[in-house]
């Protein structure tokens, strides 16, 4: 997923490593002068927040 991706993706299921989550936000972080783009999964199943790489995230 890229960031412009982001807003049609918030509140709806996405997928992770073959597995279906809610994508509950988006963070953006620098680190050693780069920038993170990462997002929140929510597993409804497990009740657990996982953060992916966004570039790993992908809409359903």
């Amino acid at each position: 997923m890229k960031p412009q991706d982001v807003k049609t993706a918030l509140g709806h299921p996405v997928t992770y490593r073959s597995t279906k989550y809610t994508m509950t936000a988006y963070i953006l972080r620098k680190m050693d002068g780069r920038l993170l783009y990462q997002a929140e999964l929510q597993d409804s199943n497990g009740n657990s927040i996982v953060i992916a790489p966004l570039e790993s995230v992908n809409e359903l």
